[in-house]
């Protein structure tokens, strides 16, 4: 899994590519929590170069999702495949992940 962060204004871009899953999730977890540290940026999650995604994935997206909402900003998901919208949709994820 790869992550190229880019700040604009009140946002912080994240673009993901590779896999999100229970092997690559602890370097991510701690980017994210520095992220979400900093309560007054909305988050964009790019997953257009996502190739796979497991349940640890998932709930890293509720995470974010959660971390967001409690400080008052947005987030928002883009570039998501079919596969992974697919997958979001099985678990009753994509009315509250992809608006």
């Amino acid at each position: 899994m790869n992550i190229n962060i880019i700040k604009e204004k009140n946002t912080t871009i994240l673009n993901i590519s590779g896999s999100v899953d229970a092997t690559q999730i602890k370097e991510f977890t701690g980017i994210i929590e520095e992220i979400c540290s900093s309560a007054d940026r909305d988050i964009e999650m790019n997953l257009e170069k996502v190739e796979y995604m497991d349940s640890t994935g998932i709930s890293l997206l509720l995470k974010i999702h959660k971390c967001c909402k409690q400080s008052g900003n947005s987030f928002s998901i883009s570039g998501v495949s079919e596969k992974i919208e697919s997958l979001l949709s099985l678990c009753s994820l994509n009315e509250t992940l992809l608006k």
